[in-house]
């Protein structure tokens, strides 16, 4: 994962005015890691971000619902800088992770505003991410949402909820390049360096209290080879403060 930053609307845990909430941040990363390897249906949401044109929450580039959706990342370097204003493909390796706007902004909106230090280990939790990691902008980008996926089993954005396992195929036909993917990411993220606690539940990891994983944001990729327009970047500090 390059990012996350990844939403799930009014299922975010508490301890949004930062601190370190779990004591060692690398042993409760690791204890996050633990407990998203294993998906139970106990941790299924029903309240997943949903891609729609009813979705008031949303930000739209024209007619919601039949023109791009804004999204953002979380990224570590200055790659985006140049492209503000401008179309970006996304290289052919490139699954860019995103939340939708304005979710994490509102996570973040009740709280003081922090020290960059503070702020970013925050972040770090909420989107699931390696303590000290390099990230440290934020580019939003605005996405035909034909090239969104939900990052779980049925990866459909329309809906609020995922599965623990893939549909049927008559009820979903899902591609052979998406399976691959999924699997392959599966196998990858747990015991990489560093690992992921991915959910693969439509939310990220929060491992904000060092007990495992708490529910998120819900999490959305965009897929390699799409185009998106390059809305701004900004550091973190000055996107969440």
């Amino acid at each position: 994962m390059l990012l996350f930053l990844a939403a799930c609307g009014g299922g975010s845990s508490d301890g949004s005015g930062g601190g370190s909430g779990g004591g060692d941040p690398q042993a409760a990363y690791q204890r996050a890691v633990a407990d998203a390897m294993v998906a139970e249906p106990a941790e299924i949401v029903t309240s997943l971000t949903p891609i729609v044109g009813y979705n008031t929450d949303l930000i739209w580039e024209g007619e919601p619902g039949a023109s791009r959706v804004l999204m953002v990342s979380w990224v570590d370097g200055d790659y985006y800088d140049d492209s503000v204003g401008r179309e970006y493909t996304l290289p052919g390796w490139l699954r860019l992770w995103v939340t939708a706007v304005p979710e994490i902004q509102a996570f973040f909106a009740p709280r003081p505003s922090s020290s960059e230090t503070i702020l970013k280990r925050r972040v770090e939790q909420l989107l699931g991410m390696p303590p000290d990691t390099e990230n440290i902008k934020f580019v939003e980008v605005w996405v035909n949402p034909n090239d969104l996926v939900r990052p779980c089993p049925d990866p459909e954005i329309t809906d609020t909820v995922c599965e623990l396992d893939f549909p049927p195929a008559r009820f979903q036909e899902l591609s052979s390049e998406y399976r691959q993917w999924f699997e392959a990411n599966r196998a990858s993220s747990y015991g990489g360096s560093p690992p992921y606690p991915w959910t693969r539940l439509g939310y990220t990891c929060d491992w904000y209290h060092g007990r495992g994983c708490d529910i998120g944001l819900s999490e959305f990729v965009i897929w390699p080879g799409s185009t998106v327009g390059v809305r701004s970047v900004r550091t973190t500090v000055d996107y969440l403060n």
